[in-house]
């Protein structure tokens, strides 16, 4: 199978096609769905690449429909979102967007924010959802500056919500463009850097570990 440059992966949570997750919805998309977000995306008038899963939630229709593009992996240790994303990983993608893994159930939203901050994939990662979007900011993939660090800078507007969180308790971050700068900044909390806000239409992030999984959310 061939990929374009525009990876998309339906989780099968809350799904609509309005304001910013729709202008990823491209004829050029790649659009793999996990399981039973294949009726959503299909009822939205969209057709799948892929369906990946262990294939409980998928309307028996579209299953049959759909018969020679369906992933079975049928492992319970795993959720849905994590079987997608790891049979992505060996196919040289570069970049990948999340929808839908908010929404429906509390449980299955939390489970999938954590998943970006607990295994690390080879390709950049955004998780968008109905009110933000939390990328991942993985250090293995950043050239690093022999004078700072790993350093991804972010788009931004003025006083747009920011809020990091990483589990890494001995990484050393610091900041530029944050309403409270991170000087020297280690987590003693999962929430500690959370809450923070945008001054302009930029600001970076700035790590000192390789290897490192630090995950920024901005509101829409």
């Amino acid at each position: 199978m061939k990929f374009t440059s525009n990876v998309l992966v339906v989780a099968n949570g809350f799904f609509s096609l309005k304001g910013k997750i729709a202008e990823l919805f491209k004829s050029d998309s790649t659009i793999i769905c996990c399981d039973g977000a294949a009726d959503k995306l299909v009822a939205a008038g969209y057709k799948p690449n892929l369906i990946i899963g262990d294939l409980d939630s998928i309307s028996s229709e579209y299953k049959r429909e759909y018969k020679d593009i369906l992933i079975h992996i049928d492992n319970q240790d795993n959720n849905d979102l994590d079987k997608a994303l790891s049979w992505l990983e060996d196919k040289g993608i570069e970049a990948v967007t999340i929808v839908g893994a908010d929404g429906a159930r509390d449980d299955h939203t939390l489970g999938n924010i954590l998943l970006l901050l607990e295994k690390k994939f080879s390709f950049n990662l955004d998780m968008r959802t109905r009110e933000g979007i939390f990328t991942v900011v993985n250090t293995a993939l950043i050239d690093r500056d022999e004078s700072a660090g790993y350093t991804k800078t972010f788009e931004s507007r003025e006083n747009q919500s920011v809020s990091i969180f990483c589990t890494d308790r001995d990484a050393i971050l610091s900041s530029s463009g944050l309403r409270y700068e991170l000087d020297g900044f280690q987590f003693k909390k999962l929430h500690s850097a959370s809450l923070n806000k945008a001054e302009s239409n930029k600001f970076s992030i700035t790590c000192n570990k390789n290897d490192t999984l630090i995950l920024v959310y901005r509101e829409n």
